[in-house]
């Protein structure tokens, strides 16, 4: 069966819904990626247009397109359609060469690539990049739901949960912060002690004044909370 498609193909990839892609073209390496079948349906445009020479799924489902001069890219694909934005890998990323030439799965579904200068993995992390502002002597700690706090001398007091920052009322100076068996927690913030309750985090009465500066605070199994003060 012969199909009516605008355009060569240089690479077909079948998706895991059993649509058919293609990109390159017959008079050079790269081209646009588009569905060729799907599902009976006509071809149709794509949108954001993304343009390589060669592609696959992954075991998500998303779809990796490498080029032989702008490196690779990623993108989600929803009901037969290019779903943005678009995530590009290149040399500013980490990336050996920005071109491109071979794309592999492995069995264990990471995603490896043959550049003009190497062989790079991509593959999933247990990490999640927090967007957090560029602090310096960062001081954190982690609560028992899995939530970080995290502050620093030039930022105040952050709350990180599910890779979502929230800020609080803790002003900047922040050298110590921790949290108690019970959940609650403490920081050291602008010579003062800050504890967290369900309006937020209150001032209460800690050491003298002298003691500037608490790099470290843990709570025994008496509930007695331990500073170390750096003077």
């Amino acid at each position: 069966v012969r199909l009516a498609t605008s355009g060569g193909a240089s690479r077909l990839v079948e998706a895991p819904d059993g649509r058919l892609w293609a990109t390159g073209s017959t008079a050079e390496t790269s081209g646009p990626v588009r569905v060729v079948i799907a599902s009976g349906a006509a071809a149709r445009a794509e949108s954001p247009v993304v343009e390589g020479r060669d592609l696959l799924f992954d075991s998500r489902g998303a779809l990796w397109v490498i080029h032989s001069r702008l490196g690779v890219a990623r993108v989600h694909v929803v009901d037969g359609r290019l779903a943005g934005p678009v995530e590009r890998f290149t040399m500013r990323d980490g990336l050996t060469r920005n071109e491109v030439f071979a794309i592999l799965r492995d069995r264990e579904g990471n995603i490896w690539t043959g550049t003009s200068g190497g062989l790079d993995l991509f593959r999933e992390t247990a990490l999640t990049r927090a967007a957090l502002p560029p602090m310096h002597a960062a001081r954190f700690a982690v609560a028992p739901d899995g939530t970080a706090w995290v502050g620093a001398m030039t930022h105040p007091l952050v709350r990180v949960a599910h890779g979502v920052v929230e800020r609080t009322n803790v002003p900047t100076r922040v050298t110590g912060v921790g949290v108690d068996p019970a959940g609650t927690v403490w920081a050291w913030a602008s010579f003062a002690l800050w504890r967290r309750t369900s309006s937020g985090f209150e001032r209460v009465a800690g050491p003298p004044v002298e003691h500037d500066e608490a790099s470290s605070l843990v709570t025994d199994r008496q509930g007695r909370l331990w500073a170390v003060f750096l003077n």
